[in-house]
């Protein structure tokens, strides 16, 4: 029986503003439901109820990139603008591994924090952003 190509780090492309970022070194995107059983005659469940849908996005970018969003965003929102000021905006993953296409579409990101982090011996400055968004929509058509 024929192996399939699983999907590594260097399959997957990332859009940040409609261009391929490639200073994004980590990306982790999720979506949980609220569930609780209900319980009636006896010990175990009669029903299950189901609550709100929240997901949630991390990135990791490197500087050079997050200074090149901070300059287009005070180019657009004037001078005073940061992160904190870009309108809600998709992004677009996308895993190619020569045999599957997977398309999913994280919507109407917005950061959440802004700021520098470096340390002693750091020859990389990388920073981590937590985001919110409204929706993850899995394994798009492509």
């Amino acid at each position: 029986m024929a192996q399939k190509k699983s999907f590594g780090w260097v399959d997957v492309d990332i859009m940040l503003f409609n261009q391929i970022s490639i200073e994004i070194s980590k990306i982790e995107y999720k979506t949980s439901q609220e569930k609780k059983n209900g319980y009636g005659r006896g010990s175990k469940p009669t029903r299950r109820t189901r609550g709100k849908k929240e997901s949630t996005l991390s990135m990791s970018i490197a500087m050079v990139e997050v200074v090149q969003i901070e300059k287009a965003a005070r180019v657009k929102y004037g001078e005073g603008a940061n992160l904190l000021d870009i309108e809600p905006f998709d992004i677009p993953v996308v895993y190619d591994n020569g045999e599957e296409l997977v398309a999913d579409v994280i919507k109407d990101v917005e950061f959440t924090s802004t700021g520098r982090s470096i340390s002693e011996g750091d020859m990389d400055a990388v920073q981590d952003f937590d985001c919110i968004c409204s929706d993850v929509l899995y394994a798009q058509p492509v």
